[in-house]
């Protein structure tokens, strides 16, 4: 029996995860089985499964799926939510306008590489999220808990963070012009290389924030006590009128090997 329904988009049998030769009886038989139920996601081009335990069943080489991390600490991500995400940014926003009391809850989950130019990501749950190299390009993600998620190398331009809980995300080498951070909690962040020209900081939290090698010399609303609370060195420029804590290294740190 297969477990994901036809209509793949193209991919054969083969690429289908069926269901193992469960033998028992009574409770012991039924909790292997729904062990092993699964849901299925829609990518573009093909779809993954999920096992209940949040184990990847069959991931398609060379394709990017959307999975569930159920790493220590975290909970498992709404798997109806995960579905939607594996849709067309237009689809998934249309859901947001016509379920507008629903908090969308992604924490975990695998959205490397994917397309959410003007996603409606506000008000959600998207703690330990990855978003790596992924287009999030002017989305809408004010009042959403980032926490501890990845955004590396993610086209962030003119991304709504108001008041957006980042505490520890890691934003190396993200793209961030003209976003709007007013208000939002960047308490550990890393912005290692970051493009922050134009992002508006106004009210921002930036105790502990990793500046090393980031420009911020056109950022709008930075005051010298966020800079003060902040971690950066001789590699961190700050706009002008400002000055350089006297607690910041003088020399450059040793340059990270690019991935």
């Amino acid at each position: 029996m297969h477990f994901c329904p036809t209509g793949w988009g193209g991919m054969g049998d083969s690429h289908r995860h069926r269901q193992p030769n469960v033998r028992g009886e009574g409770h012991d038989h039924l909790a292997q089985i729904l062990d092993w139920s699964v849901v299925c996601i829609r990518n573009r081009r093909l779809l993954s499964c999920i096992t209940s335990s949040g184990v990847l069943a069959k991931r398609p080489p060379d394709s990017i799926t959307r999975t569930v991390s159920r790493g220590e600490g975290w909970n498992m991500a709404n798997e109806d939510h995960v579905k939607r995400a594996g849709y067309a940014i237009g689809v998934w926003n249309r859901w947001r306008d016509e379920n507008p009391d629903v908090s969308p809850d992604l924490s975990g989950a695998d959205l490397s590489a994917g397309l959410y130019r003007k996603g409606k990501l506000f008000s959600a749950n998207l703690k330990g999220t990855d978003f790596r190299r992924s287009n999030m390009r002017e989305a809408d993600l004010h009042e959403s808990n980032l926490a501890q998620a990845d955004l590396s190398k993610t086209d962030l331009r003119g991304a709504n963070f108001a008041k957006t809980v980042l505490t520890g995300a890691e934003l190396i080498k993200a793209n961030l012009i003209g976003a709007n951070f007013v208000e939002a909690d960047l308490s550990g962040v890393d912005l290692e290389k970051a493009q922050v020209d134009r992002a508006d900081l106004t009210s921002a939290k930036l105790e502990g924030a990793k500046l090393h090698q980031t420009n911020l010399g056109t950022a709008i609303g930075l005051t010298q006590s966020q800079v003060d609370a902040a971690s950066g060195d001789s590699t961190t420029k700050l706009p002008a009128g400002l000055k350089r804590p006297a607690g910041w290294p003088k020399e450059e740190p040793i340059a990270k090997k690019d991935d």
